[in-house]
């Protein structure tokens, strides 16, 4: 089985993007979530979450959750179970990873229980990854891009209350190294 996670980020080349509901009715908002291609393999993940509710954005090998699914003893499932592919420990996950498999008709909703989902099949999606791949598409990658931009803002903000206006008169005084010890 290769569900082993590390924490090593594979170089992924984006070659396609989605959105799609959330998985339960009461869900509000869209998740976008994107396929890569990198070392051979296909990887999916979560780009974004267009309501509340936080995610990971971590690249997840389609081998790994083929392997969970297959090894799956049931043929009904919670979503529960995709919690196994992610390093990363967001409630939400798993619930999100599920609601995109479903929507590209990897996972479908059970018949008997509504709460619960089947495998389906990844062949009309590795079909769709596969021609895709050949064609050389190469998406910007967007996640990146606004990761970037969070963290200057956030280094902005920390610069702007860090640093002392240069009007401010310094303070006067004799230095703690200055001071009499008692």
């Amino acid at each position: 089985m290769s569900t082993k996670k590390t924490n090593e980020t594979p170089t992924v080349r984006i070659i396609d993007r989605g959105e799609c509901p959330k998985l339960t009715p009461r869900g509000q908002g869209i998740l976008s979530y994107e396929f890569g291609v990198g070392d051979d393999a296909f990887f999916i993940r979560i780009a974004a979450n267009s309501q509340g509710g936080t995610c990971s954005f971590e690249w997840i090998p389609l081998k790994t959750i083929e392997d969970l699914l297959k090894n799956n003893a049931e043929e009904s499932f919670s979503a529960i179970l995709f919690r196994k592919a992610f390093i990363s420990k967001s409630a939400n996950n798993h619930g999100y990873l599920a609601a995109i498999l479903k929507a590209v008709k990897v996972i479908g909703a059970s018949t008997e229980q509504p709460a619960k989902l089947t495998f389906l099949s990844f062949d009309s999606i590795k079909d769709q990854l596969n021609h895709l791949k050949t064609e050389d598409v190469d998406l910007p990658d967007l996640v990146a891009a606004a990761l970037k931009e969070r963290e200057a803002k956030k280094q902005q903000r920390k610069s702007a209350t860090s640093v002392e206006p240069a009007d401010t008169p310094k303070k006067k005084g004799r230095l703690k190294k200055d001071m009499p010890t008692p």
